[in-house]
């Protein structure tokens, strides 16, 4: 009896050091990953040695401390790198962007590029990372569109939108009204409503002659008394307003004229939304 219970605790021995090997190993590999992408960061943000011992540290840290691994840490660091952060940008704007990830419970690297693409098509305008975060992570949760949505939204419209003075508030609001409109289920996705906003963007900035015919006949101005674009939700709104009184086909005629057709239907999404929806 002895001699059988001890080959049975030999077996479970040599099952518990099978796993602990396996554990070992895949330990080794996770942390050979790191290493090999905190030298990326390092390569690409072109750092010192100095600086890639604080990107490791901050790394470690930020991986001890929420609820994302080392490793995903240095892959995000790594996309903000390859868009032109430094490393104590990097370090600096981390603990933002990790927190819109686990508030909108998004990829951390989607995040990271995101939020490196609106602070470049911005600029100064966009406060910094950890604002800019917090609206990626206030409209995912405020509305149907998600992070990758407004990456798409940003990537399409968001420097001509910066060029016209439109905030990327602004833009992110109205990806999520679009969004919030089932336009989705008609194919409307974050690529599709960046290239409508973008559309609208350039009718607006380039009106052609019979665009601006019937914005006098209906007495719309894309531009206050003082020449800057007016922000998207008062136009919106005089838009509302000055084809109260048409016909379906007055109006879609009217607005096709004014942004062409590939602007349409998401314009129809936000001037259909409840007044105020935007702001």
């Amino acid at each position: 009896n002895l001699s059988s219970l001890g080959g049975k605790i030999t077996a479970v021995e040599t099952a518990a050091a099978g796993l602990a090997t396996v554990g070992l190993k895949k330990a080794t590999d996770s942390a050979i990953d790191f290493d090999t992408q905190m030298r990326k960061v390092g390569a690409i943000s072109s750092s010192t040695d100095e600086e890639l011992q604080a990107l490791r540290g901050s790394a470690l840290e930020l991986g001890a401390s929420t609820s994302l691994s080392s490793s995903e840490v240095a892959e995000a660091m790594t996309e903000m790198a390859a868009k032109g952060s430094d490393a104590n940008q990097i370090i600096a704007d981390m603990p933002g962007i990790i927190s819109a990830a686990e508030a909108s419970g998004e990829d951390l690297s989607l995040v990271a590029d995101t939020v490196s693409n609106a602070m470049n098509a911005f600029g100064d305008s966009a406060g910094d990372a950890t604002h800019v975060a917090d609206v990626l992570a206030q409209s995912a949760n405020q509305s149907a569109a998600g992070v990758s949505d407004l990456q798409y939204a940003f990537k399409y419209a968001a420097p001509l939108a910066s060029s016209l003075g439109i905030s990327m508030e602004e833009l992110a609001a109205a990806t999520g009204v679009m969004t919030d409109a089932g336009l989705r289920s008609e194919g409307l996705e974050g690529s599709q409503a960046g290239t409508t906003l973008r559309a609208m963007f350039v009718s607006m900035s380039k009106p052609t002659d019979e665009a601006r015919e019937a914005m006098e006949q209906l007495g719309i101005s894309f531009y206050d008394s003082e020449g800057k674009m007016k922000s998207i939700s008062t136009i919106v709104s005089d838009l509302q307003t000055a084809t109260a009184d048409l016909t379906d086909e007055e109006k879609e005629q009217a607005l096709a004229t004014m942004f062409g057709t590939e602007s349409l239907s998401g314009l129809q999404a936000m001037m259909n939304a409840t007044p105020g929806t935007i702001d």
